[in-house]
């Protein structure tokens, strides 16, 4: 299902954009939904100490008809990222196993996630008239105990032939500038650049491609955010639509499995019924928040392979 590519992608995007930190522990809540397919929580921790990087997520299926389905609610992540090594440890806690890859695979890998298939790549809003809405905060919010500036954009789109065809696409981008550990975080990501290529700025410009859909409106929302000087502590994406997701079945049409029907249709009952107050269905959110940064020494022992896992054999 195209929805489904497009929330995995997300997903891959926000998993790896966590490389560029450093030397402290740094905890972070994502947030995921899209229409009635799916609603997901991913809670990440990590790690860093010099040249070396853990990360750990675990996520959690907390709605959506994924959940319903009776999917695997709750997966964990791993990776150990060795800059020294010029390696990346892939860990699976549940079967005590991990792969191996170079660090010259993880800059190959983000290429292929920039390039969606061209049908993916379509502007399915042209039909609509846009009014396009970015500032800056008037003054500083806190989150998380952070100080943040924000830029918040918003594109209000009203179709062409049908004025009460609507979608909104919000933007929010908060970032901070005393952050613990700022210089430490600068010289990790000097030398995770230095060793794969890979530009802080590129997970940026990886979700603008993703949401191509949605035409050029999200791109003129995040030019603003680049060049911008501070730490992003919260990512906010929303989209909505007078008209929610139409049909309600995705891209199964006639070979949707018995009872997904009435499934999806129960859930976009529940969806009409919280209509924002400009009646407004939300399609899809995104929402990524730091919850902590703390300076703090971490053993040597935390970037090593964990005694008994064992190493996939690759075919």
């Amino acid at each position: 299902m195209k929805r489904n590519y497009l929330i995995f992608i997300v997903v891959a995007v926000i998993c790896l954009a966590v490389f560029a930190q450093a030397d402290v522990i740094i905890k972070q809540k994502t947030s995921i939904e899209s229409s009635a397919i799916m609603n997901i929580e991913i809670n990440g921790v990590e790690y860093i100490k010099g040249d070396k990087n853990y990360s750990s997520s675990s996520t959690n299926m907390v709605g959506g008809m994924m959940a319903m389905m009776g999917k695997k609610t709750t997966s964990e992540f791993i990776q150990i990222t060795r800059l020294d090594k010029d390696v990346i440890w892939d860990l699976d806690p549940q079967n005590k196993t991990y792969s191996e890859s170079s660090l010259a695979s993880l800059q190959q890998m983000m290429a292929g996630t920039g390039q969606t298939p061209e049908s993916e790549n379509e502007d399915e809003t042209s039909e609509y008239n846009w009014t396009l809405d970015v500032k800056t905060s008037d003054k500083d919010v806190e989150i998380n105990g952070f100080k943040c500036t924000g830029i918040i954009g918003k594109a209000t789109g009203i179709n062409k032939n049908n004025p009460e065809d609507k979608m909104r696409l919000t933007y929010e981008y908060w970032y901070a500038k005393d952050v613990p550990g700022l210089d430490e975080l600068e010289d990790y990501h000097n030398k995770f650049s230095k060793a794969t290529g890979f530009d802080i700025t590129m997970p940026r410009q990886h979700v603008q491609k993703i949401f191509n859909k949605y035409g050029s409106q999200f791109d003129k929302m995040t030019e603003k955010m680049q060049g911008v000087e501070g730490y992003p502590i919260k990512t906010v994406i929303l989209v909505e639509s007078t008209k929610g997701v139409e049909g309600g079945e995705g891209d199964y049409g006639e070979e949707m499995p018995p009872g997904m029907k009435e499934m999806l249709s129960g859930l976009s009952n529940k969806k009409q019924s919280q209509k924002s107050e400009s009646d407004m269905i939300k399609v899809f959110s995104l929402s990524n928040e730091i919850l902590s940064i703390e300076k703090k020494n971490v053993d040597d022992s935390k970037f090593e392979i964990p005694e008994g896992y064992k190493k996939k054999e690759t075919h």
